[in-house]
């Protein structure tokens, strides 16, 4: 098993383990074995310092669905079109019309005197 850390109190160098080890103080904080430490340690103002971040934790489950929103606003009227481009102003010429038919013969003129 890892060793702990403990916070000492100020002014103490060396802390006596229960397996009889001297432990020395470095910056304010002393390691040792977790069997190494005795009870009457955090009466003397012993306290244990912050430990490795543990493993993350598991995801949450998905939460319910939302409610269905309301149905948006109609939309704005379009822009009008533009205007058309304006026409010819006469139409083509037409075809010459057929020649007529050829007319009846007229009467035949009186007799003369």
């Amino acid at each position: 098993m890892a060793n702990v850390t403990l916070n000492v109190p100020s002014g103490i160098g060396k802390t006596l383990g229960l397996d009889g080890v001297f432990y020395s103080t470095v910056a304010g904080q002393v390691s040792m074995p977790p069997a190494a430490v005795a009870p009457g340690l955090f009466a003397a103002g012993y306290t244990y310092s912050a430990g490795a971040t543990g493993a993350a934790g598991t995801t949450g489950s998905t939460g319910s669905q939302g409610v269905v929103g309301s149905t948006g606003g109609v939309g704005a009227t379009g822009a009008t079109g533009t205007t058309g481009t304006t026409g010819s102003a006469t139409g083509p010429t037409g075809n010459t019309g057929n020649t007529g038919a050829t007319g009846s013969t007229g009467p035949t003129g009186a007799t003369g005197t």
